[in-house]
């Protein structure tokens, strides 16, 4: 009989351990999926804050051009026809134009027509006999496929026209590709971010209620001011969390797991501060998947205040050894005595 309670018991211990690592591993994913949401937004921000040089087509008069760009990070692209001419008979004058924008053999758009340059440039006609211009004619925006690598470009120009009423100095296409639009990089971001927030929740909440089934037998206000200097961290220390990610959480968590058998007062302190560090994260995941409307806003700034005061309140009633109740808490990490 006796023989059958150890194993149980070993066996418990050993799962126990297990769950408490698998919790570590938990928290640890989820601090990793946080910091990954960074990525998408950090970079969009700054590629839109450092857009890409336009790439450039050198374009002749009665010939076509091909060139094929990599478009693979880019999400559309816009295509300008940029000339520099001089009049000589500036009435009717214009330049005929035919281009295709390509993914593969798939014409994804293409456009006919004439550039009126004295329209342009309001040339009149006492402007006539070498008076230079200068017209850019951008097209509509392509939006890129899913996937989509390369965009190929085919221009054409047919070549003068009314009778070389005009002398083309310079021609040449201009493809500028916009960086992916900040407004979905941002929710995948949100996405990454909320599961990582929900790793974490759930790994410190696993790690703390198999490290509260253990019951402890020291009284519970502290006595010598070293003790209330440990109840006092576990409060403090959660203000941890507005300079390091997950610090209001990782740091009660870890003063009280590292304490609760060894100073009095840490075990109601810690499971306490606890508790109240993963209620207000509960509402203020809530308030960032509402952060689109202004009830989201309102519920991070209450959030915000409501944590910083409540924390300082109860380190300093810690400090003078007085233990502390959150008015606002859901107790999820119970004591085992």
């Amino acid at each position: 009989m006796c023989a059958q309670v150890y194993i149980f018991g070993a066996g418990v211990h050993q799962q126990r351990r297990f769950m408490g690592k698998f919790s570590i591993y938990l928290i640890l994913a989820g601090m990793l999926l946080v910091l990954a949401s960074c990525v998408p937004v950090m970079s969009t921000l700054y590629r839109m804050a450092t857009p890409d040089p336009p790439q450039r087509l050198e374009l002749l008069p009665g010939g076509k051009a091909h060139r094929v760009f990599d478009a693979a990070q880019y999400e559309k692209v816009v295509l300008s026809l940029v000339f520099d001419f001089v009049v000589e008979e500036p009435d009717q004058v214009d330049l005929r134009y035919a281009y295709h924008l390509k993914n593969g053999a798939r014409i994804q758009q293409h456009d006919a027509g004439a550039i009126e340059l004295h329209k342009s440039r309001g040339i009149s006609p006492e402007d006539a006999g070498g008076s230079p211009g200068h017209v850019e004619k951008r097209f509509p925006i392509l939006q890129l496929d899913d996937g989509q690598e390369t965009v190929a470009v085919d221009i054409e120009l047919p070549g003068y026209g009314n009778d070389k009423a005009y002398a083309l100095i310079g021609a040449r296409a201009e493809l500028n590709f916009d960086p992916p639009y900040f407004a979905l990089s941002f929710v995948n971001a949100i996405v990454v971010w909320t599961l990582g927030i929900l790793l974490v929740l759930i790994g410190a909440i696993q790690w703390a209620r198999i490290i509260a089934a253990s019951p402890v037998r020291l009284e519970l206000h502290p006595t010598n001011e070293d003790d209330r200097f440990w109840c006092m961290c576990c409060h403090l220390g959660a203000l941890l969390g507005y300079v390091f990610p997950f610090g209001h959480i990782l740091a009660p968590l870890l003063i009280w797991v590292t304490k609760r058998h060894q100073v009095p007062g840490v075990d109601a302190a810690g499971r306490e501060s606890l508790n109240f560090q993963l209620t207000v994260t509960l509402v203020a995941l809530i308030g960032m998947m509402l952060s689109a409307v202004v009830v989201g806003l309102i519920m991070l700034f209450v959030a915000a205040a409501f944590h910083f005061s409540m924390t300082l309140v109860a380190s300093l009633r810690a400090q003078r050894g007085i233990w502390t109740k959150y008015p606002i808490n859901i107790r999820i990490i119970r004591s085992a005595g």
